[in-house]
């Protein structure tokens, strides 16, 4: 409903989708065979369901039916709840990314398992000690950073 590239039309399509009754408990996952993927259309993904997202989120929803798609750019709540739509962290792009991050400072920096304990140990320390530490407050100045 919020990312530019999908058509007006297919928003419309998953408008009159939400209609479709849902199972009584939403999916966390969406289980599909392989061959049935390329049938599938984004509004065959909408049910009353998806109406969750948005209560779960405390977004409201009643531009889905107030405006057509064409105008939502227009409408206060559609930016409103697509700017915390757009602030929202992919969870498992965040936990890849960390695993990645920590594999790499692993076989970089330490070469013993001992040493590697030790390492984690004192930055485990120092992130309690000084929860709040970043860069910016480091530096101090906005214009020192670049």
């Amino acid at each position: 409903m919020f990312y530019d590239a999908v058509s007006s039309n297919t928003k419309r399509k998953m408008i009159s989708a939400l209609k479709k009754q849902g199972s009584g408990e939403p999916t966390k996952q969406v289980h599909l065979e392989p061959s049935v993927i390329a049938e599938k259309e984004l509004h065959d993904f909408v049910t009353t369901n998806t109406m969750s997202f948005f209560h779960t989120l405390g977004l409201k929803a009643d531009f889905l039916t107030q405006e057509d798609p064409d105008r939502w750019q227009t409408v206060e709540h559609f930016q409103l709840n697509k700017k915390c739509i757009n602030s929202l962290a992919v969870v498992n792009d965040r936990a890849e990314r960390a695993v990645k991050l920590i594999q790499d400072f692993n076989s970089s920096i330490a070469t013993s398992e001992e040493q590697k304990q030790y390492l984690l140990l004192v930055v485990s320390n120092h992130r309690a000690r000084y929860p709040e530490a970043r860069k910016s407050l480091l530096v101090g100045d906005d214009t020192l950073q670049h």
